[in-house]
């Protein structure tokens, strides 16, 4: 999956769930800040943290 393809879908699990930021970022494993800069698209993940957010998404969205 591409960076984009990988926040479009970080994106509509966090409105599915309703977590806010703060909840989200704990769970996935990464700070508050990172992930809101994703998701505003100010930031791309690197190719680890894709990978991370990749499989926290796959046991999550089953």
């Amino acid at each position: 999956m591409t960076k984009q393809g990988t926040v479009k879908q970080l994106k509509a699990y966090k409105e599915k769930t309703g977590f806010s930021n703060a909840r989200l970022a704990a769970e996935i494993g990464v700070h508050k800040l990172t992930l809101t800069l994703w998701l505003e698209g100010k930031f791309k993940p690197s190719n680890m943290a894709e990978r991370l957010v990749e499989n926290y998404l796959a046991g999550r969205t089953k």
